[in-house]
């Protein structure tokens, strides 16, 4: 037997339409619910001449909010973006993510903030970066120094 576009009425297209809208829409916001945002740094501490890598992970694939980011450019650079995602399938139980990837440079020394990044309607915590002199601005700090 062989469908044709007669098959159904046209009313009963557009039912069918909407029916599968609405549920694709109801299934999105129930996953998107359950979904967790975090963040997270490969280190606290570094120097002028280092960078960090700044992680925010949302614990689904079907997330698809990206991160606002551009209070980051208060304090540090943004020198690369990347974008990855992952499934797992561990004794059939499915687990997903979608994680960002960004190079930060700081702009000054002290103690720093990254702050808390919106994505979608969650927000990560903030962290404390802590930047120190560059190591060759120390260098050349102690060759100056005379010794007696």
């Amino acid at each position: 037997m062989r469908l044709t576009n007669n098959a159904f009425p046209t009313t009963q297209r557009h039912w069918l339409t909407a029916s599968l809208l609405l549920l694709l829409t109801l299934l999105s916001t129930a996953l998107h619910a359950d979904t967790n945002v975090r963040a997270s740094v490969d280190r606290n501490r570094l120097s002028m001449d280092e960078t960090l890598t700044l992680s925010l992970t949302a614990d689904s694939m079907l997330f698809s909010e990206e991160p606002e980011v551009a209070a980051l450019e208060n304090d540090f650079h943004i020198l690369n973006r990347q974008q990855s995602s992952r499934t797992n399938i561990v004794n059939g139980k499915i687990s997903s993510s979608r994680q960002w990837d960004y190079t930060l440079a700081p702009k000054r020394e002290g103690d720093l903030t990254i702050p808390a990044i919106t994505m979608g309607n969650k927000q990560t915590k903030a962290i404390s970066i802590r930047v120190t002199p560059s190591n060759s601005a120390r260098r050349q700090n102690t060759d100056n120094r005379q010794v007696w």
